[in-house]
């Protein structure tokens, strides 16, 4: 039995869809108003009603607006460390792996090159400092925990997809207000089967996600202009963009992969690759 949290963000209904159908009548996904990270009583006492109980909860659960966070930190901790904290804490009562989605952000953003596993996270902001006090409680509290840092996950299609906002920028030739930081893009698709194998796996620790290849944002909207074969190319200008474009996060937001490869002997496809085959582009955007 599999359960999922925070069901109703983005990425908890890709992979509440995903796994309903490679996993049928074995999948529970629960919305925030369903089962509350900030309630650690009734989290607890509601996992537990679970008949069968969950072999593994996957944590979608976060607040992630990162400006957001500079002015309501208190907020921000509720959910992203304390109610983790108690998530993770509940997993370990149950005998459930936890598996729990995090962000480059734990990182300053000022390396040279993309971040490996074992780099120690040095985040500056509140929001990436945050978010890694909810990566150490959820490895402190379960010792059966998989935490799975992504950089920008695109290609659902859905509100707050960043190829929503570049395909309207395309179209308008409006700005972006966005940071020009280097990126590992990783599509829902490719994010859904990476996990499907995960699941297979007893793996723990730290795991960096990501289709193949490193970029600026900047040469994803020119790809994309050029797939579309469009003449305007928007310009990113900063501002209080989503969490893989702020400029307060630094401007490298790359992760190194080559330990899923390592462990999994697959490779990711490239981004380019990903972008070009994405199934109908034209017509979706």
């Amino acid at each position: 039995m599999i359960l999922i949290t925070g069901s109703g963000g983005r990425v908890g209904r890709s992979l509440e869809a995903a796994l309903q159908r490679r996993f049928p009548d074995r999948v529970v996904a629960a919305t925030r108003e369903e089962l509350d990270l900030r309630d650690a009583a009734r989290l607890e006492m509601e996992m537990e009603r679970l008949d069968p109980r969950p072999s593994v909860t996957i944590n979608c659960a976060a607040l992630t607006e990162p400006h957001a966070a500079e002015s309501a930190p208190e907020e921000y901790q509720e959910v992203n460390r304390v109610g983790v904290a108690s998530l993770s804490r509940a997993c370990r009562e149950l005998g459930s792996r936890l598996i729990h989605l995090s962000t480059v952000d734990v990182f300053s953003g000022f390396s040279s090159a993309p971040y490996r596993e074992e780099e120690a996270p040095e985040a500056t902001t509140q929001y990436g400092k945050i978010r890694r006090l909810g990566e150490l409680a959820a490895a402190e509290e379960n010792p059966d925990h998989l935490i799975l840092r992504m950089s920008m996950l695109c290609g659902d299609f859905e509100a707050g997809d960043p190829l929503m906002s570049m395909q309207r920028a395309l179209r308008t030739g409006e700005s972006l207000p966005w940071y020009d930081r280097r990126v590992t893009p990783l599509w829902v698709e490719d994010f859904i089967s990476a996990l499907q194998t995960i699941l297979r796996t007893d793996w723990k620790g730290v795991l960096h996600l990501g289709n193949g290849g490193s970029c600026l944002v900047s040469e994803i909207v020119d790809e994309m202009a050029r797939l579309l074969e469009s003449s305007k190319v928007p310009e990113l200008i900063g501002g209080m963009g989503p969490a893989s474009f702020w400029e307060g996060s630094g401007r490298n937001a790359a992760l190194d992969t080559s330990r899923f490869i390592r462990l999994s002997g697959r490779r990711p496809r490239d981004w380019r690759q990903a972008l070009g085959v994405m199934h109908g582009l034209k017509e979706k955007l």
